[in-house]
């Protein structure tokens, strides 16, 4: 249990945090996506300045091919952002475990969407700068959802990237990332 919402399973960990799936306990209605910035975590300033920008960032953003923020709070030293939880897959599994390279008459209609999403997001500003198959998910219906803007960057804004410092996936970074 997390505050008001009741743990159904884990879906995933990353190295910054675990995202379960729960429901709220009064409520009930849809599932959500709970992710839980770890522990050891939250002692970091900068990486709990991170987590909830991009809370704020993903809040800030109303598209069909973003997954939506519906809450972020603090619970027992813990900070935990409430998410829209998507049924389905993320594009890694589809691409790498599912299918393997996925036919055209269906990438094309998924990059689409991505690009719809991406291009949504640079409109208000903001660049993800962590763009890969991990970070979209694919529902039941087939819509693209861009996830986990953790190092997102908005334009104009100061950088919570230290000079020098890398960050994101570098087999999936642009070359100005890499430089």
């Amino acid at each position: 249990r997390i505050s008001s919402y009741i743990i159904e399973e884990e879906l995933g960990e990353g190295g910054m945090a675990v995202v379960y799936k729960a429901r709220h306990s009064v409520l009930g209605g849809d599932s959500v996506a709970i992710k839980v910035l770890h522990s050891h975590l939250t002692r970091n300033e900068s990486v709990k300045q991170r987590f909830l920008n991009e809370a704020r960032m993903m809040h800030s953003l109303n598209h069909e091919n973003i997954v939506s923020v519906k809450d972020v709070f603090e619970f027992e030293g813990q900070l935990v952002i409430v998410m829209e939880y998507i049924s389905g897959r993320p594009l890694s599994k589809i691409i790498g475990e599912e299918v393997g390279p996925i036919p055209h008459t269906k990438a094309i209609p998924l990059f689409m969407q991505i690009l719809e999403g991406t291009g949504y997001a640079h409109s208000k500003g903001i660049v993800h700068r962590d763009l890969k198959p991990d970070n979209i998910l694919v529902d039941n219906t087939g819509r693209a959802k861009i996830t986990d803007f953790g190092i997102a960057k908005i334009s104009g804004e100061s950088n919570l990237t230290r000079t020098g410092a890398r960050v994101g996936t570098p087999s999936y970074m642009s070359p100005e990332q890499v430089l």
